[in-house]
């Protein structure tokens, strides 16, 4: 009886969950995702992506999400205390509404928090992003000795030059046809 009441919007949910997949990058279909891949159950290499750098600060990036949101859980219930503890004294339908307020109220005060969190995570994710894009210092070096490399104009031999200059003249009379 309650999955029947509850099925509508489940479909609904699923629908709208493979719309917004399809919307953001379309249908993929690959057979490699069905293919066996032993490497994916060595232990080792998961043990070694969880115990990363980037695992603990995803471990305490969680922690503390569960810490802030238990935090306004725990204060937002105990501001209510009192309408929580009398509403047992009062009528259903009172009682109901009286703690039907006291979940709004907990529930804004969290959606809010989560709302701080995922702008505070959205910026140390787009930082982490603009950090991990950032050359090395080798690369930052291959990169230096190959614009060495380019010679200065006055260390062009004149023919290249000339012929530079004719093939700039050619591109340019071609286009304005």
């Amino acid at each position: 009886m309650a999955l029947q009441a509850i099925a509508p919007l489940i479909l609904t949910m699923l629908l709208v969950g493979v719309a917004a997949n399809l919307a953001q990058v379309g249908f993929i279909f690959s057979q490699d995702a069905f293919k066996p891949d032993l490497e994916r159950l060595n232990p080792l290499t998961g043990l070694k992506r969880i115990f990363s750098g980037r695992g603990l600060v995803e471990l305490l990036k969680s922690l503390l999400k569960i810490g802030v949101i238990g935090f306004v859980v725990y204060n937002a219930l105990r501001n209510n205390y009192p309408a929580i503890v009398s509403s047992s004294q009062m009528s259903l339908p009172a009682a109901v509404s009286s703690l039907s307020q006291v979940a709004i109220t907990v529930g804004m005060q969290v959606d809010l928090a989560m709302l701080v969190l995922a702008a505070a995570d959205y910026l140390f994710q787009r930082r982490e992003f603009e950090k991990s894009l950032r050359m090395t210092r080798t690369v930052l070096g291959w990169a230096i000795s190959f614009i060495w490399q380019i010679p200065e104009p006055s260390e062009i031999p004149v023919e290249v030059k000339n012929e530079a200059a004719d093939h700039v003249e050619q591109s340019s009379r071609d286009d304005s046809l």
